[in-house]
Formats: structure tokens, C-alpha cells, sequence
């Protein structure tokens, strides 16, 4: 640390902590009347729900009972460095050993310290001293030997009042832009409400003569398409629906079943895949994701393989995930020829739509109308959901006709890619803010934050007054030894 201001010093941790102690070791319990035991699990996104903090099975002495404005550091794994400044203690409460306390005098404002140790320095400090090892740690002993820079006091106070108001509009931000993953949700399936109720495309039809769907038109485009089908026997499309939205369709539109849409609906393959990235790929329930499908985690079965070519997937092909949590059942995706050869699994149906364009039946089955269908014909079985290919087949869904198909998924895709965009950019903003915070941690401790006082007392003047007083501290009594962690 060069540079610092005028009045500002540099400082060790232990020279400006009047303790610096291990915490006390004891199993827990959620019933009982000794102390609370806060542990690292309680710390969550820097704060603690003391109603749910555990009590301490052994009574502890004094010397590990926490008073408000004590720091809590975690000393060993993944969360070494982790720190927490106890604001109240709502009752009596100790801290468990995997914490460390840092207890600052009357003469050093804890709240500047805690800030320092959110700061990039404090952490850069903190993987330096935990470096190498099998298991991160920082004991008591490397905690003390850590620099910060001292200011004066009373500008540490300023220093503390402005991050404090900074840090409380950057969390406000960081509220709103962490709706942004929900309102996407709710924005996109306000667009397919929208779509398949023709509110999407009404402008387009006045200035469009509107076309009609028909049955016989749709019987006939699976006429055509069981043409290249002609390897299997051929069943007559179910006329009936068992369920509908109460939706009043446009002029031209029609409710047509999934199964009067589709010229294939099958299950997929039972058999044991591999994972040694050889032969066809096949697409689990775990690929979808999203209304789309993610294309990692893949497993494979040889090119030999006694289902194939049967069950091997064709561009355009919809799976339906039929089993699992109920969340899941009902989530379907389209392939679209990528892996170049890919088969699917026995958890998915594969739909081969004829009467509807593959995305447009795949965007209806995702959308809130297709998980109302979903929670009306789940069948729950032994902790899973299922919904079996007869009820599928039976899903009323609203056709609208060829030209006006096309316009209505140009229209999805156009309103999904804006909100996509603002989407990624409030992720953006959001990374933007988590760096804010860090610039504004760092111009603090540069002494840039606020301006100096010359009339404030320098810092090492401070120091120097710590250190008398704790030279001139009595030396603390020695009670029951606390039982702490190495």
C-alpha cells in the first residue's frame, strides 16, 4: 500500500484489534436455553436470521460470547475470509470454532474495518496467505499480520457514511435487475398468450385475406407426411380433445388435437447408453432446458444399434419430457439437426407435427396454457409426474392457417430477441454494479471517496493511543479454558 494520504498510516489487523480469538467448539441443538451458536452456515447473503441459529449443547465462558460490533471471520474452506459484523446480538450468543472474532477497540470504527474486508485488497491478501494448501485456511495468527490502511477516525466514520449510502442505491439496482430473469419469463409467455389467441397477428390479418384451417386440409398434410412413413401401420388421428383453453379463436383458426397435428408420436429408447462420445448421440430430459435444447452431458449408443434408424430424430422433431417433477413434465424442445445424428431417450416423446409448424406446437406446450394442461393430466406416481402419450395426443391446441403461421413465429422470435437483448443487458448492468462496488471500496481506502480534514487527527496518532491503551489494559482473567478448534 503506497501513496496514502496525508494523516492516513498503515496498519496490521492485530495492531488495531484489541482480540482476535477462536471460537468455541460444541455441538448444536435447536431446543434448550443455552447461548445461541452462530456458525458460517448461518451467514447468508450478509445477514443472519438469528431465529434460525442453533444453541450450544455445552455452556460457554464469556470470553466467546458475541457483542455487537464484533467481526466474524471463517478460517478454513471454500468460505475462508468470509466476514460478518455482528450489527445486535438479540440474545446471548457465542461463535463456533470454523469463526475467528475480531474485536475492535472504541478507538477504530468496526464498520471500516468490515468494509476494508469486502474490498479486493483484503481478498487478494486472503488467497495469498491460503494459496497451496489442500484445505484454504487463515488462522488467527495470519489474520492479525494483514495491512489495511488507517485513516483518522472521524474520517473513517465519513468514509463508512458514504459507502453506506452509495452501497444502498448500487443494492437497489441490484434488486430491480435481479427481477429482470422473472419479468423475462413473464414477458415471453405474455407474448404466447398473446400468439395463440390471435392477438399477436391481429393488425396483420386486417390488411391480409385471411385464409382457412380445415380439418381435411389438416388430414391431408398427414397423408402426404405418412407417405415417407411408410414402414410403420397407420392410425386415424383422434378427433377428440380432452382439454382446452376458453379461448375464442379468430375468424380462419380452429381447435385441432396434437394428435390430428402430428404424423408421429413415440417413445424413445430404453437401452444402456455410453458415454465414450462415440456413435449417435441421445438427448435426455436433462437436454432441455430452456424451451431449447443444451447439448452438453451427451451419451451415445453405437450406429449399429438395433432401433435405428426407427429412432433415430429428424430436423423438426419435437420431444416432450413425459416424467419426473412435475416442474418438468410437459418441458419440450425442437432438434434442429444438431448433433447430425441423435436418437432420444425413453423419458421424451418425439412429436413429428404436420399441421403446425414444429416451433409454434413446441412455444404452446412451454407456454402457461400448455402447464395449466399439464397440472390438469398429471399423473402422480410414487413421487413422479407422468404424463402418458395418450393424453398428449389429446391436447386441444389452436391452428391458425399456413401464411398466418409463418407470420405469427417471425413475431415470437422478433419479441423473444428483444427481450433477450434487454435481458443481457441488465446481466451486463448487474456485472457492472458488482464492480461499482469494488471501485467504490477502492477509491475508499485510497482516501478518494471523501475529502480530508486537515483538522482530523492523523492516524498515527490514533495508532499510537491504541497501542497505550493496550499496554495499559489489565491482564484478562483466565477462566474455563474454551474448547477450540485448531
Amino acid at each position: 500500500m503506497t501513496g496514502m494520504p496525508s494523516g492516513w498510516s498503515v496498519a496490521r489487523l492485530g495492531d488495531v484489534a484489541n482480540d482476535i480469538a477462536y471460537g468455541f467448539t460444541t455441538a448444536s441443538t435447536m431446543s434448550g436455553v443455552l447461548p445461541k451458536l452462530l456458525r458460517i452456515t448461518d451467514i447468508q447473503d450478509g445477514a443472519v436470521n438469528w431465529d434460525n441459529v442453533p444453541r450450544c449443547t455445552d455452556l460457554p465462558d464469556d470470553r466467546v460470547l458475541l457483542s455487537a460490533g464484533d467481526i466474524v471471520i471463517a478460517r478454513t474452506g471454500a468460505t475462508t475470509g468470509k466476514s460478518y459484523l455482528i450489527d445486535t446480538v438479540p440474545e446471548k450468543a457465542v461463535f463456533a470454532s470454523y469463526l475467528i472474532r475480531v474485536r475492535l477497540g472504541g478507538q477504530f470504527e468496526p464498520r471500516y474495518a468490515w468494509a476494508f474486508m469486502q474490498s479486493s485488497d483484503y481478498w487478494s491478501q486472503i488467497q495469498t496467505v491460503s494459496k497451496g494448501t489442500a484445505q484454504p485456511g487463515a488462522n488467527a495468527t495470519i489474520l492479525s499480520e494483514l495491512s489495511l490502511p488507517v485513516a483518522p477516525l472521524s474520517e473513517q466514520r465519513r468514509i463508512v457514511a458514504k459507502i453506506d449510502s452509495l452501497a444502498s442505491k448500487s443494492r437497489r439496482a441490484r434488486d430491480h435487475l435481479d427481477h429482470i430473469p422473472r419479468l423475462v419469463e413473464k414477458y415471453k409467455q405474455a407474448v404466447l398468450a398473446a400468439a395463440f389467441r390471435g392477438d399477436l397477428t391481429r393488425e396483420w390479418r386486417a390488411h391480409n385475406v385471411p385464409d382457412r384451417v380445415s380439418r381435411e386440409s389438416l388430414e391431408e398434410l398427414r397423408k402426404t407426411a405418412w407417405v415417407t412413413l411408410s414402414t410403420r401401420s397407420r392410425y386415424s388421428a383422434a378427433d377428440e380433445i380432452d382439454w382446452r383453453p376458453n379461448i375464442d379463436l379468430p375468424t380462419g383458426w380452429m381447435w385441432a388435437s396434437v394428435d390430428q397435428l402430428s404424423c408421429l408420436i413415440q417413445y424413445g429408447t430404453s437401452a444402456k447408453t455410453n458415454e465414450d462420445g462415440n456413435g449417435v448421440a441421445v438427448l435426455r430430459m436433462g437436454n432441455l432446458q430452456g424451451g431449447e435444447l443444451e447439448l452438453t452431458s451427451l451419451k451415445y449408443l453405437p450406429r449399429d444399434h438395433h432401433e435405428f434408424p426407427e429412432l433415430l430424430l429428424h430436423s423438426g422433431d419435437i420431444l416432450f419430457n413425459r416424467t419426473n417433477s412435475a416442474e418438468l413434465v410437459g418441458k419440450s424442445a425442437v432438434y434442429e439437426g444438431e448433433p447430425a445424428q441423435a436418437s432420444f431417450a425413453s423419458y421424451l416423446i418425439r412429436i413429428r407435427a404436420c399441421g403446425l409448424m414444429p416451433r409454434l406446437l413446441c412455444a404452446y406446450i412451454n407456454s402457461a396454457v400448455g402447464r395449466e394442461w399439464v397440472a390438469s393430466v398429471v399423473n402422480q406416481q410414487v413421487g413422479q409426474a407422468n404424463v402418458n402419450g395418450t393424453k398428449l395426443r389429446r391436447l386441444g391446441v389452436p391452428v391458425m392457417p399456413p401464411a398466418e403461421q409463418q407470420e405469427v413465429a417471425h413475431r415470437i422470435r422478433t419479441a423473444f430477441a428483444w427481450i433477450d437483448r434487454l435481458a443481457s443487458e441488465a446481466t451486463s448492468a448487474r456485472r457492472l454494479i458488482d464492480r461499482l462496488d469494488q471501485t467504490v471500496l477502492a477509491k475508499a481506502f485510497r482516501g478518494e471517496l471523501v475529502p480530508q480534514d486537515p483538522a482530523d487527527e492523523p492516524a498515527s496518532v490514533l495508532l499510537e493511543r491504541i497501542r497505550a491503551e493496550r499496554g495499559a489494559a489489565p491482564t484478562p482473567k483466565r477462566g474455563r479454558k474454551t474448547r477450540a478448534g485448531a
